[in-house]
């Protein structure tokens, strides 16, 4: 050590390090459920197929709740803010009641409009018996106006919502559609990204100082975490991965797993530099900690590329990230941290009553408490696994008061749906008087389906109009008509109004609808809505759920049978991690916690965090040939790692999104009963395995 020359490694990172944070800057975020499946996918291609005959839109949906729009004073109000919003930046096209009117086909085209410049003309009261606008653009009782307004992309809905009801005083207004959920989505994101790791440095500092007694030490091993975070994003950003609400986590597992690896190198140095001078006791800490931290980042590796293998492309980003960020630490920790260690000074702080406090794990109580849970917890688990509901809702991950769950409520309450769900039909020619018969029938039996409040079709405006469909498909490509959402060339679409926002009840209302369609062919229908990229993640979660645990336990066996060269031994280390998966999905049964797309991600992590006590257990063991002299030397960093680690977690109850809190709250919970069962089973398997192995000898002899 005193031949290396510790600033040929440090200068060169420092560098890197400067290049990797620049690169942050074209990092790109994006929390569309579309990210995260892959391009073949269904419900994405029939999306893109729409989209392409009747324009890609961005489109959120303002409702204004007033005590009456045809009182011409609230009327003029409303009408003044919404010509202000057709000039807002980034909208594109404003729909509300003002642009109405009522539409014949007497003769020639007449239009009857209902307002001139927003006060209510005589025929007004005429509009709530319209039924194109009633349920679409105004409430059957004229209380509530609902304004589609098509945005561009990169524009803040929030920001629209608010200088719109600004104007609005008095009056309530709310908001919602997808810009408005992928807005509120995008923020979270960008604060879980940007300010909490920060937050988690603060917290892990913090517990690791009541660990190790010394200011600078316990900051050392998160600024690691923090650096391969800072790498890991810069990585991302220049091989042009985008940011979703999976990888968003990235930086949080990062920062909240890695900093174990240098609280357990600097922990062995500062013991060590009490018997032997500061290089000397760097040599022999490399040695001691090269083979666990090694074997602890490969198999932590292992669990999260275990998530290469399922469907869903935002899995396969998560775990692949996220190896990039475990990798890169444990290379800082064994290159980057001894050459800093060599050119500060780290005293040793009051070790002993620190000891005495986190010994307390190795406890045999705790061991025969540990049994007694096990037995408890495996006798129980068929009772509360099958509690466990897979399934999700985009707007549940809101809390319950937040705008866009309350919006979402209003526009369910008045309107009786809240996202879009589309049939498509569409020809190679016009529409003929039997298609027209043959709409009348479908539109029938889909108004008739359990799950559906209401239908919006062509069909409406062929009524109100009173002419055929042939006639005024022909119509339409001479004279200007409100038909953009209804008609475009040899396509239309059924707008099918429902209340369900759920993966499993969008994708019971399209296999009904699929059931019906079927006898359409000549209609050439498809089904085409944003929700059913949830169902297909739903449908998929289960088998990505199992080939992940399954993935991760076999690499974990495969690593520590090499390793250990003993497979019992390495049956042994995974039994910890097994009983702490079966306890992540106890505790979901408990607290009603359903999979979905966050929550099915928690067992791989715990895998991937929990195997690094083994792996330090059984490692210490394996080099004391003691199992009391192993806990007393690993116990105290186990204690204080979970710890942090729960606290680090355990921050999420904050953040904004449920999605997040869930997650936050099972991860804490769940490494806690890593180390619970990690210092209560695993020395007393260990014990029994030395055992086994004494006595096999002698009878050999």
């Amino acid at each position: 050590m005193k031949k290396l020359c510790p600033l040929i490694v440090i200068i060169p990172f420092l560098a890197i390090t400067f290049i990797m944070f620049t690169a942050l800057t074209n990092l790109e975020i994006s929390v569309e459920f579309d990210s995260l499946l892959p391009e073949g996918s269904e419900a994405i291609q029939n999306m893109q197929k729409m989209d392409s005959s009747f324009g890609e839109s961005k489109e959120m949906l303002l409702i204004v709740k007033t005590d009456n729009t045809l009182n011409p004073e609230t009327s003029k109000r409303i009408f003044s803010a919404i010509e202000n919003l057709k000039n807002h930046d980034g909208v594109l096209t404003v729909r509300s009641i003002f642009d109405a009117a009522d539409i014949s086909f007497s003769g020639g085209l007449e239009t009857k409009p209902y307002f001139k410049n927003g006060i209510p003309l005589e025929n007004a009261d005429e509009i709530l018996s319209n039924r194109l606008y009633v349920g679409n653009l105004v409430s059957a009782d004229g209380s509530t106006l609902f304004i589609p307004v098509l945005i561009e992309e990169n524009v803040s809905s929030r920001k629209i919502k608010s200088d719109f009801e600004k104007e609005l005083t008095g009056m309530a207004v709310f908001s919602t559609g997808e810009p408005v959920i992928w807005d509120e989505m995008n923020r979270s994101i960008v604060t879980l990204v940007m300010v909490y790791p920060p937050i988690l440095f603060g917290i892990v500092w913090f517990i690791y100082w009541l660990k190790i007694r010394h200011r600078l030490a316990a900051a050392i091993p998160v600024v690691i975490a923090l650096l391969a975070t800072l790498w890991t994003y810069g990585i991302a950003s220049w091989t042009g991965f985008t940011i979703n609400i999976l990888t968003s986590t990235v930086g949080l597992f990062v920062v909240i797993i890695c900093s174990a690896y240098g609280l357990h190198f600097l922990d062995r140095f500062m013991y060590n530099a009490t018997h032997n001078g500061r290089a000397e006791a760097i040599s022999v800490t490399l040695k001691e900690e090269i083979a666990p931290i090694s074997l602890s980042a490969i198999t932590t590796v292992s669990g999260f590329m275990a998530f290469t293998f399922g469907k869903i492309e935002g899995f396969r980003e998560l775990g692949i990230l996220v190896s990039i960020g475990i990798a890169l630490s444990a290379i800082f920790t064994l290159t980057v941290l001894p050459r800093f260690l060599a050119l500060v000074t780290i005293q040793n702080g009051e070790r002993e009553s620190n000891k005495r406090f986190f010994g307390l794990a190795a406890s045999r109580k705790l061991q025969r408490f540990s049994w007694i849970a096990t037995i408890i917890i495996v006798c129980l688990s068929p009772l509360l696994l099958r509690n466990i509901v897979i399934n999700f809702d985009q707007l549940e991950y809101f809390r319950k008061n937040s705008p866009v769950r309350e919006s979402a409520s209003v526009a369910r309450e008045e309107m009786g749906w809240v996202l879009p769900f589309y049939v498509v039909l569409e020809k190679d020619s016009v529409f003929m008087a039997s298609d027209e018969r043959r709409m009348r029938e479908l539109v029938g039996e889909i108004s008739a389906l359990p799950d559906v409040t209401g239908v919006s079709s062509i069909i409406d405006v062929l009524e109100v109009f009173g002419v055929p469909l042939p006639i005024l498909q022909i119509a339409s490509r001479n004279m200007e008509l409100p038909l953009e959402d209804f008609l475009a060339g040899n396509s239309t679409r059924i707008l099918v109004k429902t209340e369900s926002t759920d993966a499993i009840g969008v994708g019971e209302l399209r296999d009904s609808i699929e059931a019906i369609i079927g006898d359409f062919a000549s209609l050439n229908p498809y089904i085409a809505a944003p929700a059913l990229t949830m169902t297909e993640m739903n449908n998929e979660i289960l088998s990505d759920q199992i080939i992940t645990i399954v993935a991760a336990m076999a690499a974990f066996l495969i690593l520590f049978t090499v390793v250990f060269r003993s497979f019992l031994t390495s049956v042994v280390a995974v039994i910890p991690i097994a009983c702490t998966v079966l306890m992540n999905f106890i505790f979901m049964g408990i607290f009603d916690v359903k999979l979905d797309i966050a929550t099915a991600i928690i067992a791989g992590v715990l895998m991937g965090l929990t195997i690094d006590y083994s792996i330090h257990l059984v490692t210490r063991y394996r080099q004391k040939r003691d199992v009391n002299i192993a806990m007393e030397e690993i116990s105290p960093v186990i204690v204080a790692s979970a710890i942090a680690l729960a606290a680090g977690f355990g921050t999420l109850v904050f953040a904004p999104l449920m999605l997040f809190i869930r997650l936050g709250v099972l991860l804490a919970m769940g490494m806690l009963a890593g180390a619970f069962f990690t210092l209560g089973l695993l020395p007393v398997l260990l014990m029994q395995l030395e055992k086994r192995n004494r006595k096999k000898s002698e009878n050999t002899y």
